[in-house]
C-alpha cells in the first residue's frame, strides 16, 4: 500500500497525476477520473487532451494539437523549423525547401541549429556538421 494511494504501472509508489497526464485507472489521478480521450484509445486524467511531453499516437490527443515524430505531445513549430507535415506548423504550411528534399514550416530556409544537409537549406547560408 502506497502513502500516495497510487501504485504506478512499474509497481512503485508514485504521486497521483494531474489533469492532462496519461493514466490507466481512476486511482492514478488526483481528481479520481481517468477517462478515454475523445477519438482515441488513450486515457488521461480528467479525460481531456494530453499536455506536452506526454506519449501520444495522434495529434488529436494533444492539447497543443501536435503529436511529434518522437510520439510526444509538443508545441507546433514556427517558420524555419524542420517539419514532416502541415499540421506540425503554427501556420499550417510544411513545404519543401527549394533545391532540397527537406521540408520546413513556411517552406523557407532553416533557422540556426536545425539539422541540414547542404548550405542552400540554411538561412545563414552555412550548414555545419558541428
Amino acid at each position: 500500500d502506497c502513502v500516495s494511494g497510487r501504485c504506478s504501472a512499474s509497481f512503485t509508489c508514485a504521486n497521483k497525476l494531474s489533469n492532462g497526464k496519461t493514466c490507466g485507472e481512476d486511482d492514478d489521478c488526483v481528481d479520481g477520473n481517468c477517462n478515454t480521450i475523445s477519438g482515441s484509445l488513450l486515457k488521461s486524467c480528467g479525460g481531456g487532451k494530453l499536455v506536452n511531453y506526454e506519449i501520444c499516437g495522434q495529434d488529436l490527443e494533444c492539447s497543443s494539437g501536435r503529436c511529434s515524430s518522437s510520439f510526444k505531445c509538443a508545441n507546433k513549430l514556427s517558420n524555419g523549423k524542420t517539419c514532416g507535415e502541415d499540421d506540425d506548423c503554427v501556420d499550417g504550411n510544411c513545404n519543401t525547401i527549394s533545391g532540397s528534399l527537406l521540408k520546413s514550416c513556411g517552406g523557407g530556409k532553416l533557422v540556426n541549429y536545425e539539422i541540414c544537409g547542404q548550405d542552400l537549406e540554411c538561412s545563414s547560408g552555412r550548414c555545419s556538421s558541428s
